[in-house]
């Protein structure tokens, strides 16, 4: 995946619908290389929309607060989105490298497409260094959203973790963790929502604590990326 960093789409805008199926739906046909870049180009806007608007999970209506660094007061949106990659049959987070603001109210949104579970340390099965310590995890088949501080260990698919972050995190314990539920099947998503508050300009890796494929979780772009806060 390319390193440009993609953040903030709009879940107002359309695109069509990607035709992704979780690990255990089977191989998919390859497509050129170019094909797939505008199919996932495409499919990013769309999943961010669908993720919102189709599974009816209500964003956290934020008031103005200044982020964790003081500063001026924003509050930004960013969604990301867990597939199977369709050319080489790995997991992998769309997008990967992201940027958002600095001294910000940030609201996180990970729609997971993948239904397989990954055994983890029971310390990533813990919400840590989100607002309030807690997550919104909707049902992917019955739509109902629950306000969650961890996840069963069973159930875990992937996790969103940031070692550090302005400082935090340094002790060993994570700065940020939120556990991602697996999915009911690949056309039936599981949506995670939480806040971050960020504080100074930097540079941050995240990645997934979940061993899910040795390819995805030493290469990045797959289960590691960059958060840059600007």
């Amino acid at each position: 995946m390319s390193s440009t960093p993609a953040h903030r789409l709009s879940p107002l805008d359309e695109a069509p619908p990607p035709a992704y199926r979780s690990r255990s739906d089977g191989p998919r046909g390859l497509l050129p290389r170019g094909v797939y870049a505008v199919l996932i180009g495409a499919s990013l806007v769309w999943m961010a929309s669908a993720a919102v608007l189709g599974l009816g999970v209500s964003l956290p209506s934020l008031p103005s607060s200044t982020g964790s660094g003081g500063g001026s007061s924003t509050v930004d949106y960013l969604y990301l989105t867990i597939a199977f990659n369709p050319l080489n049959g790995m997991d992998e987070y769309f997008p990967a490298n992201f940027t958002v603001p600095a001294h910000a109210a940030v609201v996180v949104t990970i729609t997971n497409y993948d239904n397989g579970t990954n055994l983890v340390p029971s310390q990533y099965g813990q919400v840590v260094g989100t607002a309030g310590g807690t997550a919104l995890v909707s049902d992917p088949v019955t739509g109902q959203v629950a306000t969650v501080t961890s996840v069963p260990l069973a159930e875990i698919a992937h996790t969103f973790t940031l070692p550090t972050l302005g400082g935090s995190g340094a002790s060993g314990t994570p700065a940020v963790n939120v556990p991602i539920p697996a999915a009911a099947s690949g056309l039936e998503p599981t949506q995670v929502t939480f806040t971050l508050h960020i504080g100074a300009a930097g540079s941050y890796t995240w990645m997934c604590m979940a061993p899910c494929d040795p390819g995805s979780m030493t290469t990045p772009g797959f289960m590691t990326g960059t958060l840059d806060v600007e």
